[in-house]
């Protein structure tokens, strides 16, 4: 069952693929997205955290005469290369795609969520090298195993670390 929604699109002669939410389909929010790698580069974007090989950002863009927040989360496996990570990156689809996936159902079954903006995938004979994933930003959101956590704090993290997982 494939949860794609939105708009395909594809840059860079088809090498940064992905969906973005019809609303947002639009010139302006499409050449956001096209820059959006030399971007992250170029650390235009406020950083929040940094990991080893992930990202997390917040992107201001405007649309419709007012400013947007995104939350921008960008898995890099570029920065440092593991080759099992390339490996499986070949046979499953990335984060990002998930991610996506997952907030759109979330959405469907009435739970809370960011809303999905976007989603870009950039791969290279097939293998994944980068993967971006934009959703509204919400200053008070939380990961979902945190707040699960904060629910019952007497739970241990790893009882649960695999229920915010679906499918391959």
């Amino acid at each position: 069952m494939s949860l794609l929604r939105g708009t395909p699109i594809s840059f860079e002669n088809g090498l940064l693929r992905g969906a973005v939410d019809t609303n947002y389909f639009q010139s302006d929010f499409i050449a956001f997205l096209n820059d959006l790698p030399e971007a992250v580069v170029e650390r235009r974007f406020p950083v929040l955290k940094e990991r080893e090989d992930r990202l997390y950002l917040i992107a201001e863009i405007e649309r419709g005469g007012t400013k947007e927040s995104l939350f921008v989360k960008v898995d890099d496996f570029t920065r440092k290369i593991r080759f099992k990570k390339w490996i499986r990156n070949w046979f499953v689809r990335s984060r990002a795609r998930k991610s996506w996936e997952a907030a759109h159902y979330f959405l469907e079954q009435g739970f809370p969520t960011p809303f999905p903006i976007a989603f870009l995938e950039k791969r290279r004979y097939g293998f994944l090298l980068q993967s971006y994933l934009l959703v509204r930003f919400i200053a008070s959101a939380e990961p979902l195993q945190k707040r699960y956590l904060s629910l019952d704090p007497g739970k241990n993290p790893s009882d649960i670390q695999g229920s915010t997982k679906r499918g391959g």
